[in-house]
């Protein structure tokens, strides 16, 4: 058996999930007020990135973890880390694989929403741009 804090890092996993969760929502407001007509983020983006961060101390409790363990059940840690299933001994481990599942499907979901946020934007960004070379033009041909 793995000798790792299970409590520790199933908190931390359930934490990661909750933060995941709240990432993809605030990264599907910021996808609707990309498409409005003024374009206003700076609530939704500060918001996430609070997410993120506290999301990458997570990562690094469950990396110090990682680090203080015998090479064996590092191994066993990084296999429950990446979602396999069949190395999950017991109830815990599961739930643990469950939750890795689930965080990565929130990721790949939150991926593919600002991906579509970003492209809303950059159309923004260029249509405002030929707008401005016209009126910049307009005005040079004024003078």
């Amino acid at each position: 058996m793995a000798n790792f804090d299970y409590e520790k890092i199933l908190l931390c996993l359930e934490q990661k999930n909750l933060l995941m969760k709240d990432i993809l929502n605030l990264t599907r407001r910021i996808e609707v007020k990309a498409a409005q007509e003024e374009v206003v983020l700076d609530g939704p983006l500060a918001e996430r990135q609070n997410r993120i961060d506290r999301l990458i101390k997570c990562d690094k409790l469950i990396s110090d973890e990682m680090a203080s363990v015998d090479d064996e059940s590092k191994s066993h840690l990084r296999d429950l880390l990446a979602g396999k299933t069949e190395v999950a001994i017991g109830e815990t481990e599961t739930k643990m694989v469950e939750l890795v599942n689930g965080t990565k499907a929130y990721l790949s979901r939150t991926l593919e929403i600002d991906k579509s946020a970003m492209a809303i934007l950059q159309q923004k960004r260029e249509e405002a741009r030929i707008a401005l070379v016209e009126i910049n033009n307009e005005k040079a041909s004024n003078e």
